[in-house]
């Protein structure tokens, strides 16, 4: 992995929280890229691998049975609250549920607790894309390009329940890592961006450690989605980025 950026010096900034997200004016110059690695981002991606259309993200569980309704048999309604599957919904949000047989050729509608939230908060951004830690190298670059077009970056971390969570700080981080080992000199970071990088390096740079050590993780393995939390911890396992275009996470 590597990129070239000319000599002037970059913006890069981790929201913590959803509520650190600016107002929709403050991301016209921004591109954001969402963090929910335990779930809803890693599911997003391995949904668009296996041969989805697109995935619409929607924040609440109404509207997305309203809508599944008005696609038809072209959809298939997913997502969780608290992390269980919702009543009525053909899948949940277990990344492993999003096979070629049950995804191909259709639009997902995913409703979750924490990334579909994020993901709106972000929408008015110049450009939106989700990452986690399966696609993390991908999505350094997919960063380190949109630096190059003059952009502020920012990683926004979908915590849980709207509060802090560490695998979303570890996995920022780690994008902030990257980014500075090749841009190191003209990489500016705020305090949320370094300290993210930090809590990457304290925890050894070992996604299965912060996965399994996370308040979420233990929370899933307890629901016993233990298979959940080993894939989600494969590090840059695809190269796929999903971006956000006309409100629809589409493979470019």
């Amino acid at each position: 992995m590597s990129w070239t950026i000319g000599g002037r010096r970059l913006f890069i900034d981790v929201t913590l929280v959803p509520a650190e997200i600016g107002e929709h004016q403050a991301l016209a110059d921004c591109a954001v890229i969402v963090i929910d690695v335990l779930r809803a981002t890693s599911t997003i991606v391995t949904a668009l691998d296996a041969g989805a259309n697109s995935v619409v993200t929607v924040a609440d569980v109404e509207e997305a049975r309203t809508l599944a309704k008005a696609l038809g048999e072209g959809s298939v309604l997913g997502g969780e609250r608290g992390g269980v599957a919702l009543p009525g919904f053909q899948l949940g949000n277990s990344p492993l549920e999003y096979t070629a047989d049950k995804v191909a050729g259709k639009t997902v509608i995913l409703t979750t607790t924490n990334g579909t939230y994020t993901l709106h908060r972000s929408s008015s951004a110049a450009a939106v894309a989700v990452a986690a830690f399966i696609n993390l190298d991908a999505a350094a670059c997919w960063a380190a390009q949109r630096l190059e077009k003059g952009y502020k970056l920012i990683l926004a971390c979908a915590g849980t329940r709207r509060r802090f969570s560490w695998e979303d700080a570890c996995c920022a981080g780690a994008i902030v890592e990257r980014l500075r080992r090749e841009q190191s000199g003209s990489l500016e970071s705020t305090d949320g961006a370094l300290a993210a990088e930090q809590l990457w390096i304290a925890a050894g740079r070992d996604p299965h450690r912060v996965l399994k050590g996370s308040s979420h993780g233990v929370r899933l393995l307890e629901l016993g989605f233990a298979d959940d939390i080993a894939y989600c911890a494969q590090a840059s396992r695809t190269n796929s980025v999903p971006q956000l275009r006309d409100k629809r996470l589409v493979l470019k």
